[in-house]
């Protein structure tokens, strides 16, 4: 199954463009047009990655189109490859299942790292330049505490009430847990956890130690 996913990202615009260019060269393919959509929030094409099937090819003007986050971008990528569906960016010349597509893939793979790196380097220096600040008006400086999520102190932000919604919700698909933690990760990258603070969650806020097995 063929699937064209356009999106636009001003309000004002219409995919028009994208899909009559598209349709074009796919023409029995199955449109999904997210006409409003934020950079986190985009629910038909979370849907659309749900069902995709292997053989299925997920087809866009840009790539720019799924997101414009590296890390996201290229977990999502690995994620379509892995399942063998076919992601093509036509205007990028883009094919995942190709030899250039294989290695647009690893490229992406080294682009993500150096962006994980630079978020990390820019966190460390806002944390150093706010010390230094408080120091010099002479006010006490102390580390952020992160919680663990117990009942003994709130949860970190990234487990927002939507991620917990959203975790139950592929759970609630009989999804393995390396599967559900996979989805959440491309779908938010603060929602990024290991399987067994997922399991710990889910059982938790749902199911009890039901939620563990």
């Amino acid at each position: 199954m063929d699937y064209i996913y356009a999106r636009v990202s001003t309000e004002g615009q219409d995919t028009d463009n994208q899909v009559s260019e598209l349709k074009k060269k796919y023409p029995l393919a199955q449109v999904i047009e997210e006409v409003k959509s934020t950079k986190k929030v985009r629910p038909k094409l979370r849907d659309l990655l749900d069902i995709a099937e292997a053989g299925d090819r997920l087809i866009v003007w840009k790539l720019d189109r799924l997101s414009r986050s590296m890390m996201e971008l290229q977990m999502m990528c690995a994620d379509l490859d892995k399942r063998g569906v076919i992601l093509i960016s036509t205007t990028q010349d883009i094919d995942i299942s190709k030899p250039m597509g294989k290695m647009f893939i690893a490229v992406l793979g080294w682009m993500a790292e150096m962006e994980r790196d630079n978020i990390s380097e820019r966190t460390k220096l806002g944390m150093k330049n706010k010390r230094a600040i408080a120091e010099a008006e002479g006010k006490p400086w102390k580390k952020r505490k992160f919680y663990k999520y117990n009942s003994k102190g709130p949860p970190p932000v990234h487990r927002s009430k939507a991620m917990l919604t959203r975790l139950r919700e592929l759970r609630g698909l009989k999804l393995t847990w390396d599967r559900v933690v996979e989805k959440l990760a491309y779908e938010n990258i603060e929602w990024k956890i290991g399987t067994t603070t997922a399991r710990t969650i889910y059982g938790r806020m749902y199911v009890g130690t039901q939620g563990r097995s």
